[in-house]
């Protein structure tokens, strides 16, 4: 069984790869047409996104096609917290990611979300991820009683066994521009 440090490098590889001879907008379209039928379109209910990085799935279009309201996570401490961003209120945290400014913007606690949308580096098929290492989301969702949706390309989805951690948590769902991939079905 190879390393998540080594599995890590193939897969970022992978998708450099595979974005270079596919368009990124159009499959970006294609995640948000599959997500828009997952996603509850209800203005009522806050559900969890994130701010892609440039050669990451980007779940942006779901939220120009529902009326859910969405909330974005902040890098505090070793977790994340989510606000709802006013006024394309946007700033870079230490890993250069884009995130919603805490003094400008709307707390959400976890409980008051419905899903959240994960991003990863691959899946396997069991719903557990292959992240950057540093556990923010499995720390983050380790309590989290709501669905949890990854989002990656199809060339992300592994197929070989990776190494597991105790605090590893799986999503519910995967979602890619080809298919739904429902892991654990919830009622």
């Amino acid at each position: 069984m190879q390393t998540k440090e080594v599995l890590r490098k193939s897969y970022l590889e992978k998708k450099r790869l595979f974005l270079e001879q596919n368009n990124k907008a159009q499959l970006d379209t294609l995640i948000a047409d599959r997500l828009v039928k997952v996603v509850p379109n209800n203005s009522s209910v806050t559900w969890g996104s994130y701010k892609s990085l440039p050669r990451e799935a980007d779940p942006f279009g779901v939220t120009l096609k529902t009326h859910t309201h969405w909330a974005y996570p902040c890098i505090q401490g070793d977790i994340l917290k989510y606000y709802i961003p006013t006024k394309d209120q946007w700033i870079k945290n230490a890993h250069n990611i884009e995130e919603p400014n805490p003094r400008s913007s709307e707390y959400v606690d976890l409980s008051n979300l419905s899903g959240v949308l994960v991003p990863a580096i691959a899946f396997n098929r069991m719903g557990y991820r292959l992240g950057w290492g540093k556990a923010f989301y499995d720390k983050t969702l380790k309590s989290f009683k709501g669905i949890k949706i990854g989002i990656a390309y199809s060339v992300q989805l592994m197929e070989e066994p990776f190494p597991q951690d105790s605090h590893d948590i799986p999503v519910d769902i995967i979602v890619t521009e080809k298919d739904v991939i429902v892991i654990n079905e919830r009622k």
